[in-house]
C-alpha cells in the first residue's frame, strides 16, 4: 500500500497505518470510540460496488449500487426498480421539496420515487452521465445542446438554454445556483435563469475538472492532480491550492468548518482548506476507492467503495481494544493470565498483560470443548478425536466426545458426553478415597475411567448443587435430575424441556434453552422463564451471582439475587464472538479477528429516540394503499415497518396492540406484523418502541358479510318463506305424480299379469293338449299301458308346475330347468327317436340362486320343434345353453332343422290362417318387461345357421337381466 504526499502527511499516513495492521485489516477510523463495519455482499449488501450513499429525510439510508438503488433501514435492503431503467448502477441521490428521491443511472437517465414506485423522467436521450440539479423550483438537467430546465412540481419541461459545450464534465449546485464545468468554460444559471459564464486559463484545462462548494466558493478540482482553483459567486478567479491527495478524485463534502472529505480512488482523506492554504490532516480507508463520504444525524460514518462494500463506522460510548491479532475459539482462565484456542488447535498460554507465552497443547483441528481444574494446573479440551487430560508436559487420551465437564472433587469429574452422562476419573488424580466412590461403576463400552449414570442419550450440559447434593443433566431426551441414583424430569408447563447450558446459583437452577431463553426452576419441578428483553441468548457464563449471557446486540448481566438484568454494549457485533470471559469491569472476547477487550458500560438507562416508520400494507400477500374498505375475505393482514437504529446497540423493543387488547412484542429479526383471518369489524393498531407509545396509528376496516347484515336476514325471511310455498307445491306436485305413476304400476302389473297368463296360454296351446291326449289315445288303442301311463304321470306333473309357476313373478332356474326338462320329455316320447336335446350349463355355480321370470324358455323350444325339427326326414338335436355373464342370464337354444325360412314357406302352404301365437305373446311379455329400466334390457334375437347358401337350423339368444 502506497501513496504520494508530503514529507508532514507521511508521519501522519505512517501511523495510521501502523493502526491499520491492528485493527479489522481493512479501514483505518479516526474516531477513538470507533466501531468499525464492513457492509458487503457476504452479510446482505446487494453489491459490493456502492456509488453513493444518501441520508433521507426520515433517516433512511439510500444505496445506489451496480445492482440499483436500494433503501437501507439497518435490517433490510429494499431495491426500487423500474422497467424503464437501461441499467441498474448510477449515482447521485437527491431528494427533493417533495420527498421524492431522484438517482440517476450511469446511461445519464434520471428516475424518481414516488408512492413508493421508481418513475423515469421524460427526456431526451441523454449525452452521458452528468450531476442534475434540484432547487425548490427547478430541476436543471445537462443536455447535448445546454440545460434543459423542468418546473420541479409538475415536472413539465419549461425551458432548454442553449449553450455550446467542447465536453461538459461535472455540475453541482452552490448556494442556489447550478455550476457546469466545459474543458474552457464554467457556466452558472442562477435561480432567474440567468445564464453567466468564465473561461478558464490554458494551463487548466489538462484533465477532468469537477466543481464543488467551499467555504462558499467555487472550487474546481482537477481530477487527477491535486489542483483545486477558486471563484466567488460571480465567477472571478480567487486563488489556487495544491491538494497532497493519491487518486482520481470522486467527491467532495464538507465535514466541520473548513474540513472537507475527499473521497478518491486511493483512500478517504480529511483536508483543511482554510486560510487559502489546503492541509492533508488524515486519511481513511487508505488503498481503497472510495465513491462518497456520509455522516448521517447520529454521527455515524458510511463511507462506501467500489468493489469492497460500506464501511460502516458506529458511534459507541465502550471502548474497545485489539490484546492480539488472530482467529481464536475458546479462552479460560489459567493461573494469573488465560489460556486461548486458536483456529490451528493450539491451546496458548498468555500473561495477564496478554503477551503470548508457552504453548500448553497441540489439538488435532478445532477445540471443541475447554475446561480448566479449579485446584491444579491440570486442563481438558475436546478435538476431532476425543478429549485429552493435560497436566504440564504428560497429554492423556480417551475417546469419547465430551460436551462439559464439572469439578467434583480431586478424584472425579461429572462430565456431559455423547452416549451417557456421570463420572470421570481424572487420571492426575492423587486422592484415594472420595465421597463419589460408591457410585463408580464400571459400566460403560468398558472404559475403566468412566462410569455412567445413564446411558445412550446425548448429554449436553450438567450441572451439581454440593449442598443439595443434585446433578442435573440436560439431553436429546429431556432435562433430568438425579438424587443419590434417583432420577426425575424436570419439565416446562408440563411438557419436555430442551436446555443448552444448565447453572446453579445457590439453590435456584438456571437454564439456557436451546431457543435462546433464560428460565428459573427453585423447587426443581417447573421451570419459568425470567423476562429479558431479547429472545436468542446464548454463552451463559456464570461469575458469583451473576449470570452473563450474550444477545443480539448487547452483553446481558442478570443478578440472580435481584432479579433483574443489566445490558451492556460490547462496541462490537456480538454474533462475531466466538468466546468470553468477565475479568472485573472488562470482557474479553475471542473472534476470528483476533482478542478482544472491552469495558463494561450500562446502556440499561439509554434513552434514544428511535424513528420508526409502517411502510406498507398488504391484504391477502397482495399489496394494498390501506385497510380501510376492506371486504369480509380480505382477513389475511400483514404490515411491515421499519426502526432506524444505526450503529446504537442499545436494544430496541417494538409491540403492537390490536384495539384494547394485551401489547404484543414483536421478535428482533421480525420487520412484518401478521393478522391471520382477522374478523369483520374496526381496529386501530397501536405501536410502541421501548415503552413509548407512538402516535402512530393504523385503521382496519373489514366489511361485514352480507349474511351478517341486517337486510340480509330479512331476505332470508322473505326467501324461506317463498321456499316454503315452492317446497310445499312441488311436494303436492310430486306426490300427485307418484299417484299417477302407481296408477300406472298397477295398470302395468295387471297387463303384465295377463301377458304372462296369455303367454302361459299361448304355450300351453290347445295342439299340445290335443297332441298329448292323441297320444295317449294312441297308447291306449296299441294297448301300451305303461308308456300311456308314463306320458300321462307327467303331463300332469307339467301341468301342475305350470299352474304352480303362473302365480309368481319370479321362479329359480332349477324350477324352469324341470319344466323344460319335463315338456322336452313329453315331446320325444311323443315324437320318438327324431327328437334329441341336450342342456348345458356355464359359469353357473348354484341354479338355486339365480331368479328369472317364469316361461321364457319353453315358447323358444316348441317354436324350435314344432317349426324346426319335426320337418325333418332325420333325427334332429336341439341344444340349450345357458350362460351366467356378470349380472346377466344368456340363453342361447340352437337346432339343426330346416331353418325359418322353409319352415315360414311351409307353413304358408298349410295354416294361411294361422300364427304363431306364442312367440308374439313371449315378445310382448318382454317389451312390458322392459318397460321403465334404462340398462340391462331383456332382449331376443333370431339368428339364421346357413352353410353355402344351405340352411342348417336356428339359433335364438335370450338375454335375461338377473338384477
Amino acid at each position: 500500500m502506497t501513496s504520494r504526499s508530503s514529507t508532514t502527511s507521511n508521519n501522519v499516513r505512517l501511523a495510521l497505518i501502523t493502526i491499520f495492521l491492528l485493527t479489522l485489516g481493512c479501514c483505518v477510523y479516526a474516531q477513538e470510540n470507533s466501531n468499525p463495519i464492513i457492509l458487503e455482499q457476504r452479510n446482505g449488501l446487494p453489491s459490493n460496488y456502492v456509488y453513493d450513499v444518501f441520508e433521507d429525510h426520515n433517516g433512511f439510508v439510500w444505496m445506489a449500487t451496480e445492482q440499483g438503488l436500494y433503501r437501507y433501514d439497518g435490517f433490510e435492503y429494499k431495491l426500487y426498480a423500474s422497467e424503464m431503467q437501461s441499467t441498474l448502477a448510477g449515482s447521485g441521490i437527491q431528494q427533493d421539496v417533495f420527498g421524492r428521491i431522484w438517482y440517476e443511472n450511469f446511461d445519464g437517465y434520471l428516475f424518481y420515487l414516488e408512492n413508493g414506485r421508481l418513475n423515469s423522467l421524460k427526456q431526451d436521450h441523454p449525452i452521458q452521465f452528468l450531476p442534475f440539479g434540484l432547487t425548490d423550483r427547478y430541476l436543471y438537467v445537462i443536455v447535448k445542446d445546454g440545460v434543459s430546465i423542468y418546473d420541479l412540481k409538475s415536472l413539465k419541461l419549461l425551458n432548454t438554454i442553449n449553450i455550446t459545450w467542447i465536453y461538459a464534465e461535472h455540475a453541482s449546485l452552490i448556494n442556489g445556483k447550478f455550476y457546469i464545468t466545459d474543458q474552457n468554460k464554467i457556466v452558472c444559471i442562477d435561480q432567474e435563469l440567468n445564464v453567466s459564464q468564465t473561461s478558464v486559463k490554458v494551463d487548466d484545462t489538462k484533465g477532468v475538472k469537477l466543481v464543488f462548494p467551499v467555504d462558499g466558493k467555487v472550487a474546481v478540482f482537477y481530477r487527477n492532480n491535486g489542483v483545486v482553483n477558486f471563484y466567488d459567486k460571480n465567477l472571478q478567479f480567487l486563488y489556487q491550492n495544491n491538494i497532497a491527495v493519491t487518486g482520481s478524485v470522486h467527491h467532495v463534502v464538507n465535514i466541520a468548518n473548513t474540513k472537507y472529505a475527499i473521497a478518491t480512488s486511493k483512500g478517504l482523506w480529511s483536508v483543511d482548506f482554510a486560510h487559502h492554504k489546503a492541509k492533508v490532516l488524515d486519511v481513511k480507508c487508505s488503498g481503497y476507492s472510495i465513491a462518497e463520504y456520509l455522516v448521517d444525524r447520529n454521527k455515524n460514518e458510511w463511507i462506501p467503495t467500489i468493489g469492497s462494500g460500506v464501511f460502516f463506522n458506529a458511534i459507541s460510548k465502550s471502548k474497545t481494544k485489539v490484546l492480539l491479532k488472530g482467529n481464536f475459539s475458546l479462552i479460560r482462565p489459567y493461573n494469573d493470565g488465560y489460556i486461548v484456542a486458536d483456529q490451528s488447535g493450539k491451546m496458548l498460554k498468555l500473561s495477564s498483560s496478554f503477551s503470548i507465552g508457552e504453548t500448553l497443547a497441540d489439538a488435532d483441528g478445532d477445540v471443541g470443548y475447554l475446561f480448566k481444574d479449579p485446584r491444579s494446573n491440570s486442563f481438558l479440551y475436546t478435538d476431532n478425536t476425543g478429549v485429552y487430560v493435560v497436566q504440564g508436559a504428560v497429554k492423556k487420551y480417551f475417546n469419547i466426545a465430551l460436551k462439559q465437564a464439572v469439578y467434583l472433587d480431586d478424584k472425579y469429574y461429572l462430565i456431559a458426553a455423547s452416549g451417557f452422562y456421570g463420572l470421570f476419573k481424572n487420571p492426575f488424580a492423587t486422592q484415594v478415597k472420595s465421597d463419589w466412590d460408591p457410585y463408580f461403576k464400571k459400566n460403560i463400552f468398558n472404559l475403566t475411567d468412566f462410569s455412567a449414570f445413564k446411558s445412550f442419550v446425548r448429554a449436553k450440559t450438567v450441572a451439581y448443587n454440593l449442598r443439595l447434593q443434585v446433578v442435573v443433566v440436560g439431553a436429546n431426551v429431556g432435562t433430568f435430575i438425579n438424587n443419590k441414583g434417583v432420577e426425575s424430569e424436570l419439565k416446562l408447563n408440563g411438557e419436555r424441556f430442551f436446555v443448552s447450558k444448565l447453572v446453579w446459583c445457590e439453590d435456584v437452577l438456571f437454564a439456557l434453552s436451546t431457543t435462546g431463553n433464560l428460565y428459573k426452576s427453585e423447587d426443581l419441578k417447573e421451570f419459568q422463564k425470567v423476562e429479558i428483553p431479547e429472545n436468542n441468548l446464548r454463552l451463559a457464563k456464570h461469575v458469583d451471582h451473576t449470570i452473563y449471557m450474550l444477545g443480539s446486540n448487547f452483553l446481558y448481566a442478570y443478578d440472580t439475587k435481584r432479579n433483574s438484568a443489566t445490558r451492556y454494549d460490547l462496541g462490537n457485533n456480538t454474533r462475531s464472538i466466538n468466546d468470553f470471559v468477565v475479568d472485573g469491569e472488562n470482557i474479553i472476547m475471542t473472534t476470528v479477528d483476533g482478542l478482544f477487550s472491552t469495558n463494561l458500560i450500562s446502556t440499561a438507562g439509554e434513552k434514544v429516540n428511535v424513528p420508526f416508520y409502517v411502510n406498507d400494507f398488504y391484504v391477502n400477500d397482495v399489496k394494498v394503499e390501506s385497510f380501510s374498505n376492506l371486504s369480509y375475505d380480505q382477513n389475511n393482514i400483514r404490515i411491515n415497518f421499519s426502526y432506524l437504529n444505526f450503529g446504537r446497540k442499545n436494544g430496541v423493543v417494538v409491540s403492537y396492540r390490536l384495539n384494547n387488547d394485551a401489547w404484543v412484542v414483536v421478535p428482533n429479526q421480525e420487520r412484518d406484523i401478521y393478522f391471520q383471518a382477522l374478523a369483520p369489524g374496526s381496529y386501530e393498531l397501536a405501536f410502541k418502541v421501548n415503552g413509548k407509545v407512538l402516535p402512530e396509528k393504523v385503521q382496519i376496516n373489514i366489511a361485514v358479510p352480507i349474511w351478517k347484515a341486517w337486510w340480509f336476514y330479512l331476505l332470508l325471511i322473505v326467501v324461506s318463506v317463498v321456499s316454503l310455498w315452492l317446497f310445499y307445491a312441488a311436494k303436492t306436485k310430486r306426490y300427485t305424480h307418484q299417484i299417477k305413476l302407481l296408477n300406472d304400476k298397477i295398470q302395468l302389473e295387471k297387463s303384465l299379469a295377463k301377458s304372462v297368463l296369455t303367454s302361459i296360454k299361448a304355450q300351453m296351446n290347445p295342439h299340445f293338449f290335443y297332441n298329448a291326449l292323441n297320444t295317449i289315445q294312441g297308447f291306449i288303442f296299441t294297448n301300451d299301458k305303461l308308456s300311456a301311463n308314463n306320458y300321462l304321470a307327467k303331463f300332469s306333473k307339467l301341468t301342475r308346475l305350470v299352474l304352480e309357476m303362473s302365480e309368481k313373478e319370479n321362479v329359480s332356474l332349477n324350477e324352469e330347468l324341470d319344466a323344460i326338462k319335463m315338456y322336452l320329455d313329453l315331446e320325444k316320447m311323443r315324437f320318438g327317436e327324431k327328437i334329441d336335446y341336450a342342456i348345458v350349463l356355464k359359469n353357473i355355480s348354484s341354479v338355486e340362486a339365480i331368479e328369472l321370470p317364469p316361461m321364457l324358455i319353453q315358447p323358444l323350444l316348441e317354436n324350435a320343434i314344432k317349426h324346426g325339427l319335426l320337418h325333418l326326414d332325420r333325427p334332429g338335436k336341439l341344444v340349450i345353453s345357458l350362460l351366467k355373464n356378470n349380472n346377466q342370464l344368456e340363453v342361447r337354444i340352437e337346432d339343426d332343422g330346416i331353418g325359418r325360412e322353409r319352415a315360414a314357406k311351409l307353413k304358408a302352404n298349410r295354416e294361411k290362417t294361422h300364427d304363431s301365437f306364442a312367440l308374439k305373446a313371449n315378445q310382448a311379455r318382454l317389451e312390458i318387461l322392459n318397460k321403465n329400466r334404462k340398462d340391462s334390457l331383456f332382449t331376443l334375437e333370431m339368428i339364421d345357421k346357413v352353410e353355402n347358401g344351405i340352411a342348417k337350423g336356428t339359433i335364438a339368444k335370450l338375454t335375461i337381466p338377473l338384477d
